[in-house]
């Protein structure tokens, strides 16, 4: 079956919706076992009726509500923290060379100095919002700009997964009951039915442990900063 997506919708949206409800087809397919035919129909309805894409807005949407959160947890947008002269990760002389470069870019924009900024953050956070509002229109070309692309799916697939957590949670949790009680009903069954049981049991143990200590504020940030560290690093090729 060829998915109807483009590379960042099925990465950054699709991909974590099926990660968050994979332990719930391991906990229906061990109950039913042997059904190849029935399952594949199944998949291609899934995908020909528009209920893969619809899961994938479902996916946007959740990681788009929670990324507002995860701006005011983290003190504001990455990508306009990272052109503040108080925030940034870059040195002074790399971020004055960003500056400069946006200055002409942008000859009808005033970029904020120190002491402006100091004095009216908020004005330089609009500055600092529309010159990273510039760059991702200027660096929507996917082969010319491969690494911003890259890192721009990466933020989008753990921003997305974080909004599936809590229902990521209930669905690892009814895969591991699910897939452990067909395990123990089946301990005398043959070997490859017991295993299948067992594969889905670990399956969603390790996804509920995932949830549970991975996919957290922290880790999405982490792929966060790298994309807006990679958009900014944009302009020695502009």
């Amino acid at each position: 079956m060829e998915l109807p997506f483009d590379k960042y919708t099925y990465r950054a949206r699709l991909l974590p919706s099926l990660l968050t409800f994979l332990p719930l087809a391991f906990a229906a397919t061990v109950w039913f076992p042997g059904q190849e035919a029935t399952w594949k129909v199944l998949g291609l309805i899934f995908v020909s009726s528009g209920m893969a894409t619809l899961l994938s807005h479902f996916g946007r949407d959740l990681g788009k509500r929670k990324e507002a959160e995860l701006f005011q947890m983290w003190g504001g947008v990455p990508t306009t923290r990272m052109l503040s002269h108080r925030f940034t990760r870059f040195d002074a002389v790399t971020l004055g060379r960003y500056h400069t470069k946006l200055k002409m870019l942008l000859p009808d924009l005033q970029m904020p100095d120190l002491a402006n900024e100091r004095t009216n953050l908020s004005h330089a956070s609009e500055v600092y919002g529309s010159c990273t509002s510039f760059l991702r229109e200027k660096t929507r070309d996917q082969k010319a700009f491969p690494v911003v692309f890259a890192e721009n799916i990466n933020f989008g697939f753990r921003r997305n997964l974080y909004g599936w957590k809590p229902i990521g949670l209930i669905a690892a949790s009814l895969g591991v009951v699910s897939c452990a009680l067909f395990t123990a009903m089946h301990l005398r069954a043959e070997q490859s039915v017991r295993l299948f049981g067992i594969a889905g049991v670990v399956v969603s143990v390790t996804l509920l442990l995932l949830w549970l200590i991975v996919i957290k504020p922290d880790w999405v940030r982490l792929a966060a900063d790298a994309y807006a560290e990679r958009l900014i690093r944009s302009l020695d090729g502009l």
